[in-house]
């Protein structure tokens, strides 16, 4: 996100920022499922 410091008050970055937090959360769920044991 701090490469987006520059650009941040444009107007498309109403529609990145979003996308971007979409695509960490999916990432940070694939790599929790995908990652953590589970006990029995």
């Amino acid at each position: 996100m701090l490469f987006f410091l520059d650009v941040i008050y444009n107007w498309w970055m109403v529609i990145v920022i979003p996308l971007v937090a979409m695509g960490t959360y999916a990432l940070s769920w694939w790599v929790t499922t995908r990652f953590v044991e589970v006990s029995d």
